[in-house]
């Protein structure tokens, strides 16, 4: 009896081994901040695309930007607008109203 006793009690140390010895290979997310340059080719819809949405991510747009940007599924997400040139940012929609 003694030595199933020990059997189990080493079948536990290794299980506990393996968990902690593989938790510690997974690499938490980093929230991420990105900047969008809107006087190129940039857009704000390919940027959201590289962000990964379970975390916090922020979006900085410096310019003015035309795309149509559908947003599903991210834990946290801020878009900034960078205002530049003593105006202020601006997200319209494409019947011309602000939106947000």
């Amino acid at each position: 009896m003694r030595r199933l006793g020990q059997q189990i009690g080493l079948h536990s140390f290794v299980f506990v081994f393996l968990v902690l010895a593989l938790g510690s290979l997974a690499v938490p997310a980093i929230a991420r901040t990105i900047t969008v340059r809107c006087d190129g080719n940039a857009t704000i819809s390919n940027a959201l695309k590289t962000l990964d949405p379970q975390v916090s991510n922020t979006v900085r747009v410096v310019g003015t930007c035309t795309d149509s940007i559908r947003i599903d599924d991210f834990a946290q997400l801020s878009i900034i607008g960078d205002s530049t040139g003593g105006k202020n940012a601006v997200i319209e929609g494409l019947n011309g109203h602000f939106v947000l």
